[in-house]
């Protein structure tokens, strides 16, 4: 689903924020939804935010240039699997 809409230009930016702790596997073992989100995100040329503080500072910037928040219209959350 993720991926039609990033396909289809259906998201303006995408904010995903790594799991600080990957875990004691090689990268090369497994691949996480959040790391399928953020390639596609680049494949498919949309704005790719993967920072918490600039995330913060984005809505912050937002709230004082615009006058409001910024508008999400839909969120994803994956939740990891021990």
């Amino acid at each position: 689903m993720i991926a039609d809409f990033l396909s289809e230009k259906g998201f303006d930016l995408v904010i995903n924020i790594p799991a600080r702790d990957a875990g004691t596997r090689a990268a090369s073992y497994f691949v996480t939804q959040g790391y399928r989100t953020r390639r596609m995100a680049v494949e498919y040329s949309v704005p790719l935010i993967t920072d918490i503080k600039c995330t913060k500072m984005l809505v912050e910037v937002s709230a004082v240039t615009s006058g409001n928040v910024l508008c999400v219209d839909w969120i994803a959350t994956v939740v990891p699997v021990k």
